[in-house]
């Protein structure tokens, strides 16, 4: 079972390309979630070494906090359009939901204010996270899955953006692949604004949920075994992203990082409401969305990291507390553009 779960995830990746002669903007910013990482353990030398140490090089929220509902398609719509869950009304966590948005994310924003000098790339391991890197797309298309090749690469296109899904039947380990095809983005040049997200830690503490055999049981879990190895996976892939950025900007002068999460986890689970009081509530309707508070969820579900380095960083103080819809307007301040009014988070950085 494990062996087709692997096998079976997409990653899909979006292209922002600036028209061949124009001034590429100097500045780049690499924002990377890890699906399913809570705080505790992106700073725990056990799980994630090479980002413990790079957290030491930068700053980091020591309560930085999910988006209610904590689920994966409610926060990435936050992280990357700055509004809130119960706003932008992306609850359900599946790809369906996600066709209905229309708020523009930040990449939307910065090519549309700077136009051909911007360049932008997204590699996402959930297919369903195609249908928020940027309100213009992607157009659905059908995929031919029987196993009989390596990989296959179905350009969708949708104005200047083009999608490429990808199904891997080589054994190569998702989180390596999604790894890889961030390094071949990173080959020749920074895009301005790099999204990478790594999906397996969560479905790792899902396990045991999903597939009852007892065998599962054990090691499932957040902060099980099979989560604490996949998330030394991750681990080693960022350091490798980071010293790729780092040919291209040596000292990372011009390219900041921020790395977070969704959301954490809990036993096998994250997002239920944990308030009895509040318990005929559902996390799927917006109108109970609106009456719930960080306080009704599990704190490991809500609790995840906020780290940054590289760039202007160093010259500002964060803010003690950091919310998932605060990663948007940050990532403006970085470029230098204004908050926009309809945003409901604030930059990260402190005067």
């Amino acid at each position: 079972i494990g062996g087709f779960m692997f096998r079976h995830i997409a990653v899909c990746i979006f292209f922002i390309l600036p028209t061949l002669g124009s001034a590429k903007l100097e500045k780049n910013v690499i924002l990377i979630s890890v699906d399913g990482l809570k705080r505790a353990y992106a700073t725990d030398t056990h799980f994630m070494p090479n980002l413990t140490d790079l957290a030491k090089s930068g700053k980091g929220s020591q309560s930085a906090s999910a988006a209610i509902p904590p689920r994966t398609i409610p926060n990435h719509t936050t992280m990357l359009n700055g509004l809130n869950p119960r706003t932008h009304g992306m609850l359900i966590n599946d790809k369906e939901a996600a066709n209905v948005t229309s708020n523009p994310s930040i990449f939307d924003i910065l090519s549309s204010h700077f136009g051909e000098s911007f360049e932008g790339a997204a590699v996402v391991a959930k297919k369903k996270l195609a249908y928020i890197v940027s309100s213009q797309g992607p157009q659905s298309a059908p995929l031919s899955i029987d196993g009989s090749f390596v990989r296959e690469f179905i350009p969708i296109k949708r104005d200047n953006f083009v999608m490429r899904q990808i199904r891997n039947f080589t054994g190569v380990h998702p989180s390596e692949q999604t790894r890889d095809i961030a390094l071949e983005k990173l080959a020749d040049s920074i895009p301005n604004l790099l999204f990478i997200h790594f999906g397996n830690a969560d479905l790792d503490g899902h396990w045991g949920v999903r597939f009852k055999a007892t065998i599962v049981k054990s090691n499932g879990g957040w902060g099980g075994e099979r989560q604490r190895n996949e998330l030394r996976i991750i681990d080693r892939a960022i350091k490798a992203i980071v010293e790729q950025a780092s040919v291209h900007d040596p000292g990372l002068e011009h390219t900041t990082f921020i790395i977070t999460s969704d959301h954490g986890g809990h036993k096998n689970s994250h997002g239920g409401i944990e308030n009895q009081d509040k318990s005929k509530l559902s996390i799927k309707v917006l109108e109970d969305v609106k009456q719930l508070t960080l306080d009704d969820f599990h704190p490991d579900d809500i609790s995840i990291p906020w780290i940054i380095f590289g760039g202007e960083s160093d010259s500002y103080r964060i803010s003690d507390h950091i919310d998932q819809v605060d990663t948007a307007p940050t990532i403006l301040d970085i470029f230098g553009l204004e908050r926009p009014v309809a945003f409901e988070g604030q930059s990260a950085f402190v005067n």
